[in-house]
């Protein structure tokens, strides 16, 4: 029952990383073609 917690809270946490990561490139390509043109 605990490795089962710990596993759910395991994946929230990569979605969210990933969610992030997401974000993060979407924030870097938009600053990428805002200084190019």
């Amino acid at each position: 029952m605990i490795h089962l917690k710990l596993n759910r809270i395991v994946q929230i946490h990569w979605l969210f990383t990933l969610f992030a990561i997401k974000l993060a490139y979407f924030k870097i390509d938009n600053f990428i073609k805002e200084s190019v043109f």
